[in-house]
């Protein structure tokens, strides 16, 4: 018995509890390390701000749920192509509407399959990638003959295969197979039938140096 007293006696006593633990505060924005979301981040604590910025700010579990603070200029995009047009509008970024979106120079917002991007312009006469030419990815370049006088006047593109082009050009008036730079050119009669830009003037036959009457 005694043998186990002076034992008892040589046990030290359990150690003190630990002190509380004190929080740390890393980003110094007055909020410690147990209520901070994100301790590394001054601008996120309890009681923050919320910003469009896709962060929890406010350490509330919601994301960007009340920021109107950011405003952005949007384009009406009727169609969800996700090009827009008409006249800009300014909105909050965190709250634009689904139908308004910040890309504008869609030329066509009754169709969502017309509309700037990358895709190729097919042919099917309709201008796909809004940029002012119709079916130009797609589409022969060719000089076209439309009045049958062997002269083509501009140079055109065509879907249909194999269009034949005309073996002269300089055609001024395609509609008109009288006119063309083969063509004879009636003097003064106010028609340049042969292209040249200026009406043939009478001729001096006698040369007097008078041009002669036409009758």
């Amino acid at each position: 018995m005694l043998i186990l007293a002076l034992l008892a006696r040589a046990v030290p006593p359990p150690p003190l509890p630990p002190p509380p633990p004190l929080y740390e505060d890393r980003d110094r924005d007055g909020a410690s390390a147990q209520s901070d979301c994100d301790d590394l981040d001054p601008a996120v604590f309890p009681g923050a701000p919320e910003r469009c910025d896709g962060v929890d700010n406010d350490c509330d579990g919601l994301v960007d749920e009340d920021s109107d603070d950011v405003v952005g200029v949007f384009y009406a995009d009727v169609d969800g192509d996700g090009y827009g047009a008409g006249a800009p509008v300014e909105l909050p970024v965190c709250s634009a509407r689904a139908d308004h979106v910040a890309t504008a120079g869609d030329c066509d917002e009754t169709s969502a399959d017309v509309h700037p991007g990358p895709e190729p312009d097919v042919c099917d006469r309709v201008d796909s990638d809004c940029d002012g030419l119709v079916d130009e990815d797609e589409a022969v370049i060719f000089w076209p003959d439309r009045d049958g006088d062997g002269f083509a006047g501009a140079l055109a593109w065509t879907c249909e295969p194999d269009p034949v082009s005309a073996p002269l050009h300089g055609d001024c008036d395609d509609g008109d197979p009288a006119r063309n730079p083969g063509a004879f050119d009636v003097p003064l009669d106010g028609v340049d039938q042969d292209c040249t830009g200026d009406d043939e003037p009478a001729p001096d036959l006698d040369l007097d140096g008078t041009p002669e009457e036409v009758l």
